[in-house]
């Protein structure tokens, strides 16, 4: 709501000094004008903020420091956006708020008596012409002390938020008045300014109505006027004397203003006291809000501009996030196919590992995130833990350490829910190995054994793998989902557009995923028949492990056999030949069973390492790259854009009211703040 009055010279109380400064008079018309741009709720801009408890004089204040009179209620009042007045005088501004109170149904102007005593809206006047101090003014409610008010809690709660948020703005000088006849311990105001303005750099602190104070008091009003009690400003604080009820009623001029308040101090006892007239009277308050305004708003318009500027940065991009409007099913298409070639982009992108080279906002810096979007690291630590949980874990049956622990420290936090192994000793592990030679016995000779034997081995021991490979494949196809569902959502920001494409692209990943179990069901079954391998690590393994074994032997022979020295350093007898060889005989195996399954545990050992590890690779390059992570980008790509139905296409991308009423709003504020960056930066005429 704009009030604005053209003709301010008629008025009663129009004040006689006017801003002497070319340079504040400039910057406030430039603060002025950018306001004017409807952009204050978004940056906040510099302004004079008038507060105090209930009937401490602010209303006087404001009058005095504006030259302009108003009501003598102290409620904030607003109106529906469409109340406009425009006024000749600004002695019709005390009507129009009561007009705008009694249209909002504000207690005591309504007839309703539960009707709320403030609104949290603001009624804004508009003065145009020279009025002297023209920066936007923002006349509070008065502080309503709680044991003085009987009514309701939310009306006390408003009146508090309302004046919090304009004093926690940093940009907001703040008229601090307090009432003389009050104790200044008790007039929260200069607390509430306190702990908003810290540094002191923005509170001014104004003493009203030194006429009704107690007679024998006024030292101390006069101390606290020269800023010497113990509650002190920075910026100190100004006394004034008040226009009387009646005169303000009447109306009194400003001249007759200035005589009554300087016939007041210069009398006794205040002419006495040691005032500073320098801090005396409306005259000196306004001269100094002059100087400090001057000196508060040069400092803040370069970090007004660099509000603004990042503001306007950030609409720009959420336009451009929008896209352009989308009303034929031509333009939906296009859109769609724009935004599959973005995913396509991103997407190879994130397979091939080239974080930097496309949206490196979207990868961001894998260290200190989290949940990092560079999907091609993460499939590879994910591949390396199953891949080490196959190696140090696969087993069914495992040989616990010497030590009794059972080394479950590489188990992998993606396989935590997975069964362990079972733990057995080495004694109970070869008791298991001759069980299965018995049962698998057939027309071979003793000491030897046939293939059922190893095959029944193996299959035994990687019982495990198809529960591990399918939780991997369950976690891989999870991370692959999510991430294709956040590059969807980082492309399109539109939640109904991207909410219709998800329904598009969650059955093509639910399909790839069955596609990936299948392959994997039939790796698994190719690990059922009989052991096959050409490999020839097998071979190797065995060998290195039977010359390890032999190698140990004779290592211990040779120990024992060898002379040593004695005391004295001198040698015992040579070496026995013939003992040495006849030790090795001793440790010839005579149970042809044993022998057969201390070779088949080798044999097993060495066929298990070669499958695993290409059980681990098939799992990696045939099961993920093929179904799950290779073909990734395919399912939101031109081609499926391409075949979609117009009609699907309209359901998909056509455009919201909301989306077009946002695109409207957001051009108009970016609109807005060049105007406001264009007002700011045009020294031209300073």
């Amino acid at each position: 709501m704009a009030c604005t009055t053209p003709k301010p010279e008629d008025d009663k109380c129009h004040p006689t000094p006017r801003l002497q400064s070319d340079a504040i008079k400039y910057r406030l018309n430039q603060i002025d004008q950018v306001r004017a741009q409807g952009i204050g709720d978004c940056i906040s801009l510099p302004q004079l903020v008038v507060c105090g408890d209930q009937s401490s004089g602010k209303s006087s204040v404001l009058t005095g420091v504006t030259g302009f009179p108003w009501s003598q209620h102290d409620e904030t009042a607003s109106s529906l956006r469409s109340f406009r007045r425009t006024l000749n005088s600004t002695g019709e501004l005390p009507s129009v708020v009561q007009e705008a109170a009694t249209l909002l149904g504000i207690r005591g102007y309504s007839n309703c008596e539960e009707a709320p005593a403030f609104a949290a809206d603001v009624l804004r006047v508009e003065i145009v012409g020279d009025t002297g101090v023209c920066l936007t003014i923002v006349d509070l409610p008065g502080l309503i002390s709680v044991s003085d008010y009987d009514e309701e809690e939310d009306d006390l709660q408003l009146v508090n938020d309302l004046v919090d948020k304009y004093l926690m703005n940093t940009r907001s000088i703040i008229l601090a008045v307090v009432q003389a006849s009050n104790d200044i311990q008790n007039q929260r105001i200069i607390q509430r300014a306190r702990a908003y303005d810290k540094g002191g750099e923005r509170t001014i602190g104004v003493v009203t109505k030194p006429d009704l104070v107690n007679r024998g008091t006024e030292h101390r009003i006069a101390r606290l006027a020269n800023n010497l009690e113990s509650t002190r400003l920075n910026l100190g604080f100004f006394i004034i004397k008040n226009p009387s009820p009646e005169h303000l009623e009447r109306g009194i001029s400003m001249h007759v203003w200035k005589q009554n308040e300087l016939a007041f101090f210069h009398t006794a006892p205040w002419k006495d006291l040691g005032l500073n007239y320098d801090r005396v009277g409306i005259d000196c308050l306004r001269s100094f809000l002059e100087t400090t305004l001057e000196k508060h708003i040069e400092q803040e318009i370069p970090k007004v501009c660099d509000e603004v500027q990042a503001l306007l940065d950030k609409t720009r991009t959420s336009i451009f996030e929008l896209g352009d409007e989308r009303s034929s099913v031509a333009d939906q298409r296009k859109y769609l196919l724009k935004a599959s070639m973005d995913y396509v982009s991103l997407m190879r992108a994130a397979l091939d590992g080239r974080y930097q080279e496309v949206e490196p906002y979207f990868f961001g810096n894998a260290p200190s995130q989290p949940f990092s979007n560079r999907l091609r690291a993460h499939i590879h630590d994910l591949n390396t833990e199953f891949a080490a949980y196959m190696r140090d874990m696969g087993q069914k049956r495992k040989i616990s350490c010497e030590n009794g622990g059972d080394a479950t420290d590489n188990c992998g936090n993606g396989f935590a829910s997975l069964p362990q192994p079972v733990w057995v000793s080495q004694k109970r592990f070869y008791s298991w190995v001759e069980q299965a030679y018995k049962n698998t016995r057939g027309l071979e000779l003793p000491g030897s054994h046939n293939h059922v034997f190893l095959s029944e081995l193996f299959h035994e021991q990687s019982s495990r793998w198809p529960a591990i490979a399918s939780q991997h494949l369950r976690q891989v196809h999870h991370e692959a989902a999510s991430f294709a569902r956040r590059a969807l959502t980082f492309i399109i920001k539109d939640k109904h557009i991207n909410s219709e494409i998800l329904k598009i692209i969650n059955p093509t990943l639910e399909e790839t995923f069955r596609a990936a179990q299948e392959e994997l069901r039939r790796i698994c079954d190719d690990e059922k028949i009989q052991p096959v391998t050409y490999n020839h690590y097998y071979t190797d393994t065995i060998q290195k492990a039977r010359s390890s074994k032999t190698m140990g032997l004779v290592r211990k022979i040779l120990s024992d056999a060898l002379p040593v020295q004695n005391g004295h350093g001198q040698k015992k007898g040579a070496p026995n030949v013939q003992e040495i060889l006849a030790t090795f005989d001793q440790h010839i195996i005579p149970d042809m069973d044993q022998a057969a399954c201390e070779e088949a545990t080798e044999a097993l050992n060495a066929y298990y390492k070669v499958s695993m590890k290409t059980f681990v690779d098939n799992v990696c390059r045939q099961v993920l790259e093929r179904h799950v992570v290779g073909h990734l980008h395919l399912v939101f790509d031109p081609t499926r854009v391409g075949a979609l139905s117009d009609e699907r296409v309209r359901k998909v991308a056509l455009e919201s009211p909301q989306t077009t009423a946002k695109r409207e709003e957001l051009k108009s504020l970016a609109e807005a703040l060049e105007n406001s960056l264009r007002l700011l930066s045009d020294d031209s005429d300073f």
